[in-house]
């Protein structure tokens, strides 16, 4: 009976680890982004002094001030891990800024434009 018992609180031992190795390992070293973690804020200042100050960023370790530029690429959503791909291909930066938000409402006759532009098919 007692070895039964030792038997079997082994194998719960083996279970309960291999599962808590699995989560350990999969935060730890998989890094999977999950949908909704991060927001878009869209920010108003009244003039441009204000908006360099609000827009200091920290890069290793080191307070910059960029100029940059802001592009607003209208796609498909099916289209948006091709366009990842393109513009870090093509882009200067070792961490560009690409994040997508999904159109939720708008003007139809613009989304309809969209649609008939951009193909429905795999290729960017």
């Amino acid at each position: 009976m007692k070895n039964c018992f030792y038997i079997l609180m082994s194998i719960i031992f083996i279970c309960v680890g291999s599962i808590l190795f699995s989560l350990l390992t999969r935060k730890t070293f998989t890094m999977v982004y999950e949908d909704g973690t991060h927001s878009i804020a869209y920010v108003t200042a009244p003039n441009e002094e204000v908006a360099k100050n609000i827009a200091k960023y920290k890069w290793e370790n080191k307070i910059n001030e960029d100029p940059e530029l802001l592009m607003m690429i209208k796609t498909r959503t099916s289209k948006i891990p091709n366009l990842i791909n393109y513009v870090k291909s093509v882009h200067p930066y070792k961490v560009c800024e690409i994040i997508s938000v999904p159109i939720q409402n708008g003007n139809t006759d613009y989304l309809n434009w969209i649609s008939s532009e951009v193909p429905n098919n795999t290729d960017l």
